[in-house]
């Protein structure tokens, strides 16, 4: 963690240059590399250098679909209902 704020300056372009102690912190951060900026209010920033939505990819990997367990599910609540229905309706 930085020990101290540190100043910036906007550029004319809105552009930011990241404070040495910052890119010393940030060593893994490399010049072009993509940033996710979420603005909380007017006075601050969110900054992360890793997508969010990527980082999450295969997260659940290997895992039974959702989907597939709520079709099952359906299923078999269909097939005793129907076995119920039969119960009652006697041919």
């Amino acid at each position: 963690m930085l020990q101290s704020i540190t100043r910036s300056t906007v550029s004319k372009k809105w552009q930011i240059v990241l404070p040495k102690k910052a890119r010393k912190i940030l060593s893994e951060v490399k010049p072009g590399q993509s940033a996710w900026v979420k603005p909380l209010d007017k006075e601050t920033l969110i900054v992360s250098f890793s997508n969010p939505v990527r980082e999450g990819r295969g997260l659940l990997k290997g895992r039974t679909s959702l989907t597939e367990t709520l079709l099952k599910e359906r299923r078999e609540e269909q097939a005793r209902e129907e076995e119920k229905t039969k119960r009652w309706i006697r041919p």
